[in-house]
């Protein structure tokens, strides 16, 4: 959970009129230890008592504004469901994202959990890399318990 965002600040800089359903799901983005898929966004979204009902559509214009103008990273998935995650800045370092084949949870691991030197990557292709998202794959503590 990021204590030190002000989600209305991050929006106006960004360049986004802050409003009641853009800062909610900017906030329990925010407000996640783990990314969160449109869906759980939707249900945490509608369990909350002070907010008015956000709809399915309006919920997927803001993610995908969101991710338009930098805010969030939309993460896919093995299971095809996107997740969403605050996108690298000074309180959010770059960091790996760890898939659980079993409960198909995603986690966010620490920056200093995993230590991975920068690539050089070069291509006729493209001119630069504006993003690289790692994904680890496998079975979750709680999962390999059990």
């Amino acid at each position: 959970m990021c204590q030190s965002c002000n989600t209305s600040d991050l929006l106006q800089f960004a360049g986004i009129k802050p409003n009641l359903n853009r800062r909610l799901v900017l906030d329990l983005v925010t407000g996640s230890e783990m990314p969160l898929s449109s869906q759980e966004i939707l249900e945490l979204a509608l369990s909350r008592k002070e907010q008015r009902a956000i709809n399915r559509v309006t919920m997927y214009r803001i993610l995908d504004l969101l991710v338009e103008k930098g805010l969030l990273n939309r993460l896919s998935s093995p299971d095809r469901t996107d997740r969403y995650c605050m996108r690298e800045s000074k309180n959010h370092p770059h960091h790996v994202h760890f898939f659980c084949e079993h409960c198909q949870k995603m986690l966010c691991l620490p920056s200093k959990s995993i230590v991975m030197e920068p690539v050089k990557v070069e291509s006729p292709e493209f001119s630069r890399i504006n993003s690289v998202q790692v994904l680890l794959g496998g079975v979750c503590r709680a999962c390999d318990s059990n």
